[in-house]
């Protein structure tokens, strides 16, 4: 850019992007103290909200009652994002499962059939990447506490299969206490009056706990 500031209109305004938005925030310091008028698209392509799937094939592999693999479902659904869904058998796995799942669990993202993410935290926040809403919040402070209330929900996916499990009246009773322990730990957390955990807005946070 700056071998070609001699070559821009000074009368037109430029929008300037990089991949994530430091080297474009750098390009419009140096066009603007050129007198040149230029705005970063915040982000950059790794925040771009439009059009990325266009050419992307989603497959979800999952068992049926997963509530792991359904936080994606429930993500790719809210955003219209064309996907494809293949159940598995738990108990009968097929033998092509071991090559793309490397912990032996579920949910497996593939993407054009050929790359394969895994962990569902992971998958949840890759889908919520290609789609056209924002579902974190922006700023950095509050973006990081959704993903520490998103790592939260795994002591409460371990409770609820402690209940569901339980042995006898006592380990039910003891897992009880300690679901409703931290069930009240994540109220807290909640905005009083708002429909959703970071307010008017459905975030990843929210599909996480949905199943």
């Amino acid at each position: 850019i700056r071998s070609h500031l001699g070559n821009l209109n000074p009368d037109d305004s430029y929008l300037v992007m990089c991949a994530a938005g430091k080297r474009a925030a750098a390009a419009a310091m140096l066009m603007r103290q050129n007198q040149l008028d230029a705005t970063v698209i915040e982000g950059g392509m790794r925040d771009w909200p439009y059009d990325t799937t266009r050419e992307m094939e989603l497959e979800l592999i999952l068992f049926d009652f997963c509530p792991f693999a359904q936080r994606a479902v429930i993500t790719l659904k809210y955003n219209n994002t064309p996907h494809k869904l293949t159940y598995i058998d738990p108990d009968n796995k097929p033998d092509w499962f071991s090559e793309v799942s490397p912990f032996g669990k579920v949910p497996i993202l593939r993407v054009d059939g050929t790359s394969n993410i895994f962990e569902s935290s992971v998958i949840n926040e890759f889908a919520a990447q290609v789609s056209a809403n924002r579902m974190l919040p922006a700023d950095p402070v509050e973006r990081t506490l959704c993903r520490s209330w998103i790592e939260f929900s795994s002591s409460l996916y371990s409770g609820h299969n402690k209940l569901v499990s339980a042995s006898d009246e006592q380990s039910f009773h003891d897992a009880a206490t300690e679901f409703r322990k931290n069930l009240t730990l994540l109220d807290k957390q909640l905005k009083e009056d708002a429909p959703f955990f970071t307010g008017d807005q459905f975030s990843l946070v929210d599909s996480t706990y949905a199943p």
